[in-house]
């Protein structure tokens, strides 16, 4: 074979040994790209729930004793609300009352295994016969009230574990006066007859 043959050869072969280094080194690349590891996406915890409840009065109901005394009764009603983003699950309430003069809350009913949706609310009423604890004017030594807890066995993990009791009590100085009936005089008179 001749030089120039030859030089060509060589120079050809360079060449092709140039690209099929390039056509290595660019696979190779692409390859360790692929196997590059990518971290996920952090995992976003939704915000937890947050049970809260309140009670109030419905309405104060008077009853009078046989002896005259007036009673007055307080009836309940209870809001249980989920403050948080995420759903509250297997929580429980408690609802209790104090009903004597030794000051103490005993347990009036409860309920377990309740739901509530984010944002969502229950209401226990309590404006009935059923819950009427007569509290009579000559008792100063205790006042009736009413109390509820939720979620008693932290069941639920919530953003603010610090509402989950609310309790209100009967206080007498804040019942409206009654003033009583005015007495009605009669004044009876001849009714004059024309003759």
């Amino acid at each position: 074979m001749s030089q120039r043959k030859k030089f060509i050869m060589k120079k050809a072969g360079s060449v092709i040994l140039f690209f099929g280094v390039l056509f290595i080194l660019a696979g190779t690349q692409q390859g360790f790209a692929a196997l590059k590891v990518t971290k996920p996406p952090p995992v976003v915890k939704p915000s937890p729930p947050d049970l809260s409840v309140t009670v109030a009065f419905a309405q104060v109901v008077s009853l009078s004793k046989q002896s005259g005394i007036t009673c007055y009764s307080p009836r309940p009603t209870f809001t249980i609300m989920n403050k948080g983003l995420s759903a509250a699950t297997g929580f429980d309430y408690v609802i209790d009352w104090k009903l004597n003069p030794a000051h103490i809350w005993q347990m009036f009913t409860s309920r377990q295994n309740l739901s509530l949706r984010a944002d969502g609310s229950m209401v226990i009423n309590g404006n009935d016969a059923g819950w009427e604890q007569g509290w009579c004017v000559n008792e100063t030594d205790w006042k009736p009230g009413w109390r509820i807890t939720v979620d008693t066995v932290n069941a639920v993990e919530e953003s603010n574990e610090g509402n989950n009791s609310a309790e209100k009590i009967l206080d007498p100085m804040t019942l409206p006066m009654q003033t009583p009936p005015k007495t009605i005089r009669r004044d009876l008179q001849k009714i004059p007859v024309r003759k």
